[in-house]
């Protein structure tokens, strides 16, 4: 774990977070056969060969120093190893949290622009005066609205244009809020800041960038730091709203994922912009998803690496399914003529065009 990036540290420790939120009912302890003899010299018990009378199966664990045992009925003798098989897990993913938080206290920097240098701006510091000023100013815009609404309603133009009234000003207000409340935080983090590579990245200038959200566009002023090692420059700024290397918000990048998994890209551009008022381009609608795709597949490898390499442990579903089926079959997806070169098929010809795909699915 040592010399891990900081930012896969965390994602390890929010994983682990997720794991340990999932537990379920636990119980420290372990399950154990037993058999016993009655000691009656004419019981079967008593042949040579016989196990005894049983099996008993006892729950032993240890409390307030000394070692306690309770019989089970054969009722809870299932669900009291399921439990302690959760303990036992919940107790791995546990040391597993304390080493991964281990490795990230080590790995940050005690302080990234050094001693003497101003830090973030204190969040209560900044933002009492400035929601005290967003109230004063919302009030007066809801009350704008709230007119324009009325007379929509009141020249008879129906609901429906009051409606998209109320709906486009409560996004411009809520676009406004947004913009504001990023501007509380710049993002200036002192003249020098370390670049992640080991450099010192040096405070250039604030510059804009606008990000498409739920709300509609919204630029961000930040702090801009140019490292001369590494030859890029960097805002740390952006991390915080979760838009580092990005031009949409995490709220938009979910919005626009759900509708580019349901239909082809063209359409989900247009259910975009006639339900959510939100417009992007058929092409953007499809990077944008394709880049969600591909840092969930690179995720979810890295994921499964961990749990081969057993530094992860996956924990089981609370609770557990009765039964779980599993369907398997292999279908046929066209290929370039490179992709099958060399390859024998089953058409006139002999040429393979297709390649064979399993595909496996379980289930509940």
């Amino acid at each position: 774990m040592t010399g891990e990036p900081l930012d896969d540290l965390e994602q390890r420790r929010a994983e682990l977070y997720t794991q340990l939120a999932g537990t379920g009912d636990f119980r420290p302890g372990s399950v154990n056969e037993t058999w016993r003899r009655c000691g009656k010299p004419n019981c079967a018990c008593a042949q040579p060969g016989n196990p005894g009378h049983g099996p008993r199966y006892l729950w032993t664990r240890s409390a307030d120093g000394r070692t306690r045992t309770r019989q089970l009925a054969a009722a809870e003798l299932d669900k009291v190893r399921r439990e302690v098989a959760a303990y036992k897990q919940f107790v791995a993913v546990s040391e597993q949290i304390v080493q991964v938080n281990a490795a990230i206290c080590e790995a940050r920097p005690a302080s990234a622009a050094g001693p003497g240098v101003q830090g973030a701006p204190d969040a209560d510091e900044q933002l009492g005066p400035l929601i005290a000023g967003l109230r004063e100013q919302m009030s007066a815009e809801i009350a704008r609205l709230a007119a324009d609404a009325a007379r929509s309603l009141g020249c008879g133009a129906g609901m429906e244009a009051a409606e998209t009234v109320i709906r486009a000003g409560m996004l411009k207000l809520g676009g406004s809020m947004l913009e504001q409340l990023l501007a509380a935080d710049p993002g200036y983090r002192g003249p020098r800041i370390d670049c992640g590579a080991g450099h010192q990245a040096e405070f250039i200038s604030c510059r804009d960038k606008t990000v498409d959200t739920v709300l509609g566009p919204v630029t961000l002023s930040r702090a801009w730091y140019h490292c001369a090692g590494c030859k890029h420059g960097l805002a740390p700024r952006d991390a915080g709203p979760g838009v580092a290397g990005a031009a949409m918000s995490p709220g938009l990048t979910a919005m626009n994922d759900r509708a580019a998994a349901a239909v082809p890209f063209a359409k989900a551009a247009g259910l975009l912009d006639d339900l959510a008022w939100v417009h992007l381009t058929a092409k953007r609608v499809e990077l944008a998803a394709e880049a969600s795709g591909a840092a969930r597949a690179a995720a979810d490898r890295d994921r499964a690496a961990l749990i081969s390499g057993r530094k992860l442990v996956p924990l089981p579903p609370s609770p557990l399914p009765d039964k779980l089926y599993g369907a398997i079959d292999g279908t046929g997806v066209p290929m370039t003529s490179k992709e099958t070169a060399g390859r024998d098929g089953n058409g006139p010809d002999g040429r393979a065009r297709t390649r064979e795909v399993k595909l496996a699915v379980f289930f509940t």
